[in-house]
């Protein structure tokens, strides 16, 4: 019977809403703390969500740098990347503000020094996938899309300009990544066509959804008719995965 062994997990995103995302990532890092990790929920000082309920994980507050420092930090992790980045990070007055929490980034893994990092959304994945290369640690950096890229970047409402660019800079980091992770074979396969990976480089991990906080909610208000007899994954099996993937080599 193999021994149990906690790791060190750290989930990252901006945290700039209590969207989705925000809330699957504070979901998936409750099911791992209760298995016995070691968490840690990783997120930009000027974030608004309040996290204070995401008790028993630690939660880090990256601080802000300046634009030009948070830049040639993006150079030094890709240093013969210049054509791919800059149209998206180097040029634009205002680039990402997640680019400015890079070099804290790379300071809180080599302090840290956490197993793996999961990161969600494209510019936190980027930023993860470049604080390693500097940083130089051993923790696996995982990269998760949550929606059709091609079309939340084309498409939104007030398309930045940034966005226009960054297919190519997706391309090019991604596969840089330890693992690469979807929440529906749609997402999969619009990730693979936008980003050109091959699809088997990417695994699908469906929304888990049903939580013991949905069921005591169930019980204070209506939910949608068979709602509950919809197949979805749970949060402890999201949860033992990322564990597992995270302690072998791709």
């Amino acid at each position: 019977m193999a021994t149990f062994r906690p790791a060190h997990l750290a989930l990252y995103t901006n945290f700039s809403t209590f969207g989705g995302v925000e809330r699957v990532l504070l979901n998936l890092a409750k099911a791992l703390a209760e298995q016995g990790h070691r968490v840690d929920l990783v997120r930009c000082d000027e974030a608004d969500a309040d996290l204070n309920h995401a008790l028993p994980t630690k939660v880090v507050s990256l601080s802000s740098g300046s634009r030009w420092r948070g830049r040639l930090s993006v150079l030094k992790a890709d240093p013969t990347g210049l054509v791919p980045l800059l149209p998206p990070v180097l040029l634009p007055p205002k680039p990402s503000k997640i680019i400015l929490y890079l070099p804290d980034l790379v300071h809180y893994l080599r302090r840290e020094q956490p197993t793996a990092l999961l990161a969600a959304k494209p510019y936190p994945n980027l930023t993860a996938v470049w604080a390693k290369r500097l940083a130089n640690v051993s923790t696996r950096v995982v990269v998760s899309e949550h929606v059709h890229a091609s079309r939340d970047l084309r498409y939104q409402r007030r398309p930045k300009w940034r966005n226009r660019f960054i297919r190519p800079l997706l391309r090019r980091v991604y596969p840089w990544a330890d693992a690469i992770v979807s929440v529906s074979d749609g997402v999969a396969e619009d990730m693979a066509a936008f980003v050109d990976i091959p699809r088997e480089r990417i695994t699908t991990i469906y929304n888990p959804v049903v939580t013991p906080d949905l069921h005591a909610e169930r019980g204070r208000r209506s939910i949608t008719p068979g709602f509950d007899r919809v197949p979805r994954r749970s949060y402890s099996v999201s949860a033992d995965w990322f564990r597992r993937r995270t302690s072998r080599p791709c």
